[in-house]
């Protein structure tokens, strides 16, 4: 083959090549654009503020060397919830006893150790304003701030409260006795008459007919009892 017809032929192929290689050149960017790449960049840091933030290696550090943890909530000043609840009190006390009043409150909460409940009754029954008797009895001195952390939840309520609770106790206790579950089952009828104290009502029983313990024409007895002196009778 001459020179003249291979620099012909080579000629004629290159439009073809720079075809083919352009071609190329747009399928990787299409392949590129479809599969982004799964190398993870870091994120540029953007300040927030001026002053840097403090790392949690440096909020141990700083909260080691103050021998206190760190919190993420500010603590409940307990002293002086304690006081206003006792500046609550109607009696002329002075500010210096009701800031010692307060400092052997506080002080016998922490030597309990029964942890915030017992602390948040205590404080929720000083500043109840219906609970002066309680208060009256702190500052007083006839409770002792020991016998207050001991007392239960039902002995720090106010007088109304702690009447309410003990009648529902009261009812329910009614309510699973004997007496009760035989008044709902039983008659209450004047028909009768109590023969100790004459009280006119009484809880009826009516028996029906036992043919071998009642033969013959005795009639069937009625049990009874006074629903005043709870006597037990027949008739």
């Amino acid at each position: 083959m001459s020179e003249s017809h291979w620099s012909s032929d080579s000629g004629a192929s290159n439009p073809e090549a720079v075809a083919a290689s352009t071609l190329n050149m747009h399928l990787v960017e299409l392949m590129t654009l479809r599969h982004s790449s799964r190398v993870t960049r870091r994120r540029p840091a953007c300040a927030t503020s001026e002053v840097p933030m403090k790392s949690s290696t440096e909020i141990s550090r700083e909260a080691g060397a103050s021998g206190e943890a760190p919190r993420k909530q500010a603590r409940i000043d307990i002293s002086n919830l304690i006081r206003q609840a006792l500046l609550q009190s109607s009696s002329c006390c002075s500010f210096a006893r009701v800031n010692e009043a307060t400092s052997q409150v506080v002080a016998a909460l922490r030597q309990s150790g029964d942890g915030a409940e017992v602390a948040r009754a205590v404080t929720r029954a000083l500043a109840d304003p219906l609970n002066e008797e309680l208060r009256e009895s702190v500052l007083s001195g006839p409770l002792c701030p020991e016998e207050l952390v001991a007392l239960d939840e039902v002995s720090l309520l106010n007088q109304s409260e702690r009447a309410v609770r003990e009648s529902a106790r009261l009812e329910r206790l009614n309510q699973h006795s004997v007496e009760y579950l035989e008044r709902l089952s039983l008659t209450v009828t004047n028909m009768f008459t109590c023969p100790e104290c004459g009280f006119g009502e009484c809880y009826a029983n009516f028996r029906s007919a036992d043919f071998v313990k009642w033969q013959g024409d005795d009639p069937t007895p009625t049990l009874l009892r006074c629903c005043r002196c709870s006597l037990s009778f027949r008739q």
